[in-house]
C-alpha cells in the first residue's frame, strides 16, 4: 500500500507567487513546486508534465495533468490567489483534497524533502 504522506498532494487551482518570506529570500513557485512533486513521487506524478492555466468561479489556478499506467489519473494544482496546493485523482480516491499551501512545503525558498509518516 502507498506511504502515508504528511502533508502533501494537490489538484484543480493555482498560484502566481509566494512572498511569505521577507528580504531577497526567492519564493517558491507553482512549476518548482510541482517539479519537486514529480521528483518525489513518480509514481504519482510522472512528469515532465506541461503547466496549463485555467480559471473558475474567479479563482485562477495552474495546474498538471498526470495519466497513470492504471487508466487512472491525478491532477495538481496551485491557487493564484492563496497558493493553497490541490489534488484530484487515483491518490486521493478521485475527491478533490486540500494539502496545504506553498509555504508548508517551502525551505530558504525551494521545495523542502518530502516528510512521511
Amino acid at each position: 500500500m502507498m506511504k502515508r504522506i504528511h502533508r502533501f498532494a494537490v489538484c484543480s487551482f493555482a498560484l502566481t507567487s509566494l512572498s511569505a518570506f521577507g528580504g531577497s529570500t526567492p519564493s517558491l513557485t507553482a512549476d518548482g513546486f510541482m517539479n519537486w512533486a514529480e521528483r518525489m513521487l513518480p509514481t504519482s506524478f510522472a512528469g515532465p508534465q506541461t503547466t496549463m492555466s485555467a480559471a473558475s468561479d474567479g479563482i485562477g489556478f495552474s495546474y498538471r495533468y498526470y495519466p497513470l499506467a492504471n487508466g487512472g489519473a491525478n491532477c495538481l494544482a496551485v491557487t493564484s490567489s492563496e497558493s493553497k496546493v490541490y489534488v484530484l485523482g487515483s491518490l486521493t480516491g478521485n475527491v478533490l483534497k486540500q494539502f496545504g499551501t506553498l509555504a508548508d512545503y517551502t525551505c530558504g525558498g525551494r521545495a523542502c524533502p518530502l516528510k512521511t509518516t
